[in-house]
């Protein structure tokens, strides 16, 4: 009983969350065979998607408890800014403290999972795509 009163105390907050952000992507596949190039599973493309990450992430909990939150941060002036920008406006995350800076680029990382029939999905690879100016 205490803890369903304490979540509805978050309908009555207003958090700002300050950090880096990024757009995580994920890239998944179905391990059909091992590449004859290196020893690596080759993936055949099933889906992908993306979320808001880093310090966007919390932002996200904090709405999803019924808070009103906003984010702060830094992106670029580019596509993926754009991307996480709508995926947080979606969700009821305030976006009017991210700052774009055309000099940069927006944090990217991507996760190459492989995903079988059973299993749940095995994290391959992730490739970042960052800016680590001031």
């Amino acid at each position: 009983m205490q803890y369903q009163k304490l979540l509805t105390k978050f309908r009555e907050l207003t958090v700002v969350v300050v950090g880096d952000v990024c757009l995580d992507r994920y890239v998944l596949g179905r391990p059909t065979r091992l590449s004859r190039e290196a020893p690596i599973a080759v993936l055949e493309w099933m889906r992908e998607y993306a979320l808001p990450g880093a310090a966007s992430n919390p932002a996200l909990n904090l709405v999803s408890l019924g808070a009103q939150a906003s984010v702060v941060g830094v992106t670029g002036a580019d596509p993926a800014a754009s991307e996480l920008s709508e995926l947080l406006r979606a969700r009821g995350t305030r976006t009017d403290g991210l700052v774009a800076d055309a000099a940069r680029r927006t944090t990217e990382k991507t996760r190459i999972l492989a995903e079988g029939l059973l299993v749940l999905p095995q994290q391959m690879a992730r490739i970042d795509r960052t800016d680590s100016s001031p």
